[in-house]
């Protein structure tokens, strides 16, 4: 379950990275709703490939929330449906996510690899 789980995270981040150059369109709202319409369909067909009985999904764009859905069942047995606030048990995927995202930056040249933790923390205080 969690390897199965660990490559949905992949594939939703290709997903996203797919979609990355249509969030430009996002201020407009019916070019935001035309993607999220894409979003939602392209999730569902990742969750039928990938046999994911449940999951929520959320955009957050110009620290805005602008998507936030969820979709299947908890349990497969009690068929208890998702909601937005489902608390998953994700494991350790959040340090493929944390990496992912810092890789991200490096590549855009936002942050370096050589870069010390401490002067991001220092900024916040």
């Amino acid at each position: 379950m969690k390897k199965l789980l660990c490559f949905f995270l992949v594939v939703a981040l290709v997903v996203i990275m797919g979609f990355s150059g249509e969030l430009q369109f996002l201020e407009k709202s019916q070019e935001r709703a035309t993607i999220l319409k894409q979003w939602e369909v392209e999730l569902t067909k990742a969750m039928e490939k990938l046999n994911i009985p449940g999951m929520a999904e959320g955009i957050i764009y110009k620290d805005e929330v602008i998507y936030k859905n969820a979709f299947g069942v908890k349990d497969l047995t009690s068929k208890e449906p998702v909601d937005i606030e489902t608390v998953f048990q994700i494991g350790s995927t959040t340090k493929a996510f944390t990496s992912a995202l810092t890789a991200i930056f490096v590549d855009e040249g936002i942050i370096n690899w050589r870069d010390l933790v401490v002067i991001f923390i220092l900024s916040f205080v």
